[in-house]
């Protein structure tokens, strides 16, 4: 955001006599107010709807159906999380659609608009609402809604969604009324698809619609259904009793009648059958039955089931769903095991985890000498175990089992192998000892010995720390508890068998821990959309290093970050409230949360100052698109740059140093560095980027090291002074500096910056000077002082130049560039002078004394346009003073003297002043043509200094006036300023116009100070990405910046001082 870029009561408000000369050329006509009129606001917007996405919410409206007695020029949007508390969050230009971002997904959001003309603000729209989501799609609507009366109540029954969006449907809403397509929002319930709303009006018809709810939001509501509760008889209430018995390939399901009839017949009963909980739908209507056989069923499918009964007002609720699965094979067999013996291997198996609904009938037997080529072997009884004998010794055998029973054999168990031998050994150690860390514990777990030595294994030996712990039978699980956590422990195991011990297994470690403790200490301070949280680590790890912490927003986990005991939370929304607990996290898990703390992030107003006792001045500001806050400017001696309680002093190594300052939303101090050697150094501008990241642009002498950081990036001047171009981060760190100049004295005025990140630098030269601060050479001559324009590639690099002039002095003030490249550039010319580097288009000033040029060139510095401004006497535009709004169109500011022509063109507009010099402020379409243009002054001398535009077309100006009575209302109506300080000292005024230059407010700002020297001034001025207007300069004494009843006295602590003060949109402090 540039650094160039404000209806309050006015107290005494300052005089100027503008008369407007109509020249046979042209007319130049001031507005008069029309005469009397019927005021009427427009009508309320149509049709407004809102979309949700991933934290935004997308609106859209049709017009209103009357706009009243005047032309719409806003639409305002409001917003709340209550139905009946909405605030105005945006004031939008003439548009239909509006997109509000930054928002919590999950979180549901109200919203209506209004129109507002010159004539007032109309009536709202209706309310919408919806609830933006971070993932997945949005679930179709509920089916088959129905709605059965009963006394005094409506019960509600549906089909899930179609499709769920991909994720878990969480809850329904349920929306109510009395007329069909009138139904509001009335409750929300969970993933239930049934819902009894009592309390009704008996003899009310009432309407029903129901939406469902998943992560990314609610979906679409279902068709309408309607019912009227009634005295009489209602549905009968659920069967009571469901079961079921399974056959192959069916279930038989019965049930008992009904506790309640509802006091009609019970005319039949209807099944509904799924294959997951939850989503059952109807099978079959029944006539009086108590019975139904579902035939056709998959084996080892599992249905679920549930029946209603109905009479004559309908069906009644379900009964609870049965789970039910038709007669199948048995599973598997369980754990086969084959332990080798003495010519035999013994075999032994744990039942089937199903027996397919019906007894086992015998176990199947197979086996083989090479695996996956087994051959049935033996039916055995129902009973596991089985001992195969004789077999020849060494010879290995590999075995599997299946179970059947009267549905026939299932699937075989896994394949298990042996080898008998002929004589035996102690065991050989026990395989894949695992360590699990526990509270206070170890858990072991082992496979058992590859070879049992050819008799079974009766126990396992544990050793800890090299020494026997414990013996345990054939059980290969252990559980070491009792220990220190953060104590390293080591484990073997060995197994035994009837020959003796065997060899250990390989040793494994493991240290015992738990999850650490809870943080201590959280706190949460809010500031503008930030929250930031602190606390301290818990008194205990658990045993286990932090490895990071969890952080909770509002019950609901928010991110995890790494051990640092800090975070900023810049999810938030500026006005409401959040609520913050943290856990810590370790290898063994998330441990307890900390205690909770509260935070409302909100904008704190911004005033202060920073100087020594030198002379202090801000020259130029911006701000990134977090709402810091950049300022440059130079100073003398010893500066504390911090706003706080802090101290963080800057002092110049000679004459004037450059500072660079950044501050928080809050107005806190950030960073801050010097540029400077031991002459006179100046930045003039500085160029913010939405990251951050900025270009500087000035003049320095001698020797200056650019980098503010550990390395040096120096710069020498060859003449008086040199021109400057410097590129940094929004860390402060120094990404490059290049210089021009010769001999004589040359200076960068203003820079600017397109899409691509080419930056355009304009002042002026002197004698000859090579713009390229590379190897290669790119020389001009100037003929008496001339207007440079430099364009710099992102690196630094030259691209190319522009040299324009004329023997008198000439020279380039403010500059600013569209994002595609093309620029706008004006500044000071003398004579005649040629603006086009290839035709000759010769400007010629009016009088001989300076006059204002205007001109537009493209990115690559072709010729577009150029103009010329002036009278008799010196006119002037400010450094920095040139704006573009978002519509391409270009606003000047700067002085002028006597009588002055803002028509660039063969006609006339001229503007008178009142003395002195006087402020002007004037508007130029993007092909240059004169749209308007003001005088303000009294007097004395007064100055225009920075001019900017937000994205509404509001116009923003800052400078400088003297005396009282001085007029700021550019209409036949007068609005007056005085200035407090006396004997030619300004004081500095901040005025905002709506669009064509209609005054909304003016300000003034100053000190009960005397004379020229003590002189206050707006010099910088920029508008933030929440739409307020920060404004910086110098000011001498002590001056109320706060433009409302408060007071916000800032205090010079020697000569001048530089303040930075943040208004908002309607001139209060922000």
């Amino acid at each position: 955001m540039r650094g160039k870029e404000g209806k309050a009561p006015l107290g005494a408000i300052a005089a100027i006599v503008v008369v407007v000369i109509v020249l046979p050329a042209a007319m130049f006509l001031w507005p008069r107010p029309p005469g009397p009129r019927l005021v009427q606001p427009p009508s309320a917007p149509l049709n407004l709807e809102a979309a949700p996405g991933d934290r935004v919410i997308s609106l859209s409206w049709q017009p209103p159906a009357d706009n009243g007695s005047s032309p719409l020029r806003h639409f305002r949007v409001y917003r709340g999380t209550v139905s009946g508390d909405l605030g105005m969050i945006r004031e939008l230009d003439v548009t239909l659609s509006y997109t509000d971002g930054g928002l919590t997904n999950g979180l549901r959001y109200y919203y209506r608009v209004s129109a507002v003309s010159q004539d007032g603000e109309g009536a709202r729209s209706g309310m919408v609402s919806a609830v933006p989501g971070g993932g997945g799609n949005l679930p179709s609507a509920p089916r088959n809604l129905t709605a059965r009366p009963g006394d005094g109540q409506v019960t509600l029954g549906w089909d899930p969604p179609a499709d769920t969006g991909g994720t878990a449907i969480a809850a329904h809403r349920i929306y109510r009324g009395n007329a069909s397509g009138a139904l509001s929002l009335f409750t929300e319930t969970g993933s239930s698809t049934t819902y009894t709303n009592t309390g009704l009006q008996n003899g009310v018809t009432y309407y029903f619609q129901v939406s469902a709810v998943n992560s990314a939001g609610e979906g679409p509501r279902s068709a309408e259904a309607s019912a009227v509760p009634s005295g009489g008889p209602t549905v009968p209430s659920a069967p009571r009793n469901l079961t079921y018995v399974p056959g192959a390939s069916n279930v038989t399901l019965d049930w008992e009648p009904p506790e309640s009839d509802g006091g009609a017949m019970i005319t039949g009963y209807s099944v509904y059958r799924g294959t997951a909980p939850g989503s059952l739908l109807l099978l079959s209507p029944l006539e009086n039955l108590t019975t139904y056989v579902d035939e056709g069923l998959l084996p080892d499918v599992r249905f679920y089931y549930q029946v209603s009964a109905r009479n004559a007002l309908g069906n009644g609720p379900r009964t609870p769903e049965l789970l039910a699965m038709p007669l199948s094979k048995p599973s598997a067999p369980r754990d086969l095991a084959a332990a080798a013996g003495l010519g035999q291997v013994t075999l032994s198996w744990q039942p089937p985890s199903s027996d397919g609904g019906s007894a086992l009938v015998n176990y199947l037997l197979y086996r083989g000498t090479e695996p996956g080529n087994l051959a049935f072997l033996v039916l055995l009884p129902p009973a596991p175990g089985h001992v195969d004998s004789p077999l020849i010794n060494g010879t290995t055998y590999y075995y599997q089992v299946s179970a059947s029973n009267a549905q026939g054999e299932g699937p075989r168990s896994a394949e298990v192998n042996a080898t008998p031998q002929s004589s035996f050994d102690t065991p050989s150690a026990p395989r894949d000892l695992i360590a699990t860390e526990g509270d206070g514990r170890v858990d072991l777990t082992w496979s058992a010995p590859a070879s049992e030595g050819g008799s079974p294994v009766s126990r396992y030996s544990v050793y800890r720390d090299g020494s026997p712990l414990t013996q345990i039978g054939v059980a290969t699980a252990y559980s070491d508890s009792g220990l220190t956590n953060g104590q390293a422990r080591s484990y073997e195991v060995s197994a035994t068998n009837s020959y003796g011990e065997g060899p250990r297994s390989a040793a494994v470690s493991a240290t015992p821990a738990t999850v650490p403790g809870a943080p201590t200490g959280l706190a949460a301070t809010g500031s503008n959309r930030n929250v930031s949280l602190s606390w301290q680590a818990p008194a205990s790890d658990g045993g286990a290093p932090i490895t990071g912490y969890a952080i909770f927003r509002d019950g609901a986990s928010l991110v995890g970050i790494g051990t640092e005991t800090t975070y900023r939370d810049g999810t938030v929304t500026n006005g409401r409230a959040y609520t913050y607990k943290v856990a810590a996290v370790n290898r063994m898990g998330r441990g307890p949360f900390s205690n909770e703390a509260s935070a409302t992030p909100d904008l704190k107003p911004v005033a202060f100052s920073a100087g020594g006792t030198g002379f202090d001045t801000a020259t130029d500001i911006g701000t990134d698109a977090m709402a810091n806050i950049y300022v440059t400017g130079h100073f003398r001696g010893t500066v504390d740059f911090d706003p706080g309680t802090g101290v963080r002093e800057l002092t110049s190594a000679g004459e004037n140093d450059i500072f660079v300052a950044k501050y928080d939303s809050d107005g806190n101090y950030v960073w801050a560095f010097r540029v400077g050697g031991t002459g006179a150094d100046i930045a003039y501008a500085i160029f913010v980027e939405g990251n951050g990241d900025f270009r500087l642009a000035g003049a320095f002498s001698l020797v200056a090291d650019f980098d503010p950081g550990a390395g040096t990036i120096s710069l020498a001047s060859y003449g008086d002074l040199d021109a400057f171009a410097a590129s940094y981060g929004g860390d402060g760190a120094c990404y490059w500096a290049v210089s021009w100049g010769g001999a004589g004295r040359d200076e960068a005025y203003d820079i600017s910056v397109d899409s691509a990140g080419n930056s355009y630098a304009t002042g002026y030269f002197n004698e000859v000077v090579d713009f390229d601060p590379g190897t290669g050479t790119a020389s001009s001559t100037s003929a008496g002082g001339d207007v440079f324009v430099s364009s710099l590639a992102p690196a630094g690099t030259y691209r190319w130049h522009l040299a324009i002039g004329s023997t008198s002095g000439d020279s380039g003030r403010a500059i600013q560039a569209y994002a595609n490249g093309t620029f706008w550039v004006a500044g000071a010319f003398n004579g005649s002078v040629d603006f086009d580097p290839g035709a000759e288009v010769n400007l010629t000033n009016a009088s001989g004394q300076e006059d204002v040029f205007l001109a537009r060139y493209s990115s690559s510095g072709g010729f577009l346009w150029a103009g010329a401004i002036g009278g008799q006497y010196t006119d002037r535009v400010a450094l920095g003073g040139l704006s573009l709004d978002s519509a391409g169109n270009v606003y000047i500011t700067g002085t002028f003297s006597e009588l002055c022509d803002f028509q660039p063109t063969n006609q006339s507009a001229y503007v008178q002043g009142n003395g002195g010099t006087d402020a002007f402020i004037a508007e130029y379409d993007q092909s240059g043509e004169y749209r308007w243009a003001y005088g303000v002054g009294g007097p004395n001398n007064d100055g225009g200094t920075r001019v900017s535009v937000d994205d509404s077309g509001n116009i923003f100006w800052t400078g400088f006036f003297t005396g009282t009575q001085v007029d700021f209302d550019l209409t036949i109506d007068t609005s007056y300023l005085d200035a407090a300080g006396t004997g030619y000292a300004s004081d500095i005024f901040l005025a905002k116009y709506l669009p064509g230059g209609l005054l909304d407010w003016a300000l003034n700002f100053g000190a009960a100070v005397s004379g020229i020297d003590k002189s206050s001034a707006g010099l910088a001025l920029c508008i933030d990405v929440n739409g307020n207007v920060v404004f910086a300069g110098k000011f001498h004494g002590s001056a109320d910046f706060d433009p409302t009843s408060g007071t916000k006295t800032l205090s010079s602590n020697g000569d001048a001082d530089l303040f930075v003060v943040r208004l908002d949109l309607a001139g209060k402090p922000a």
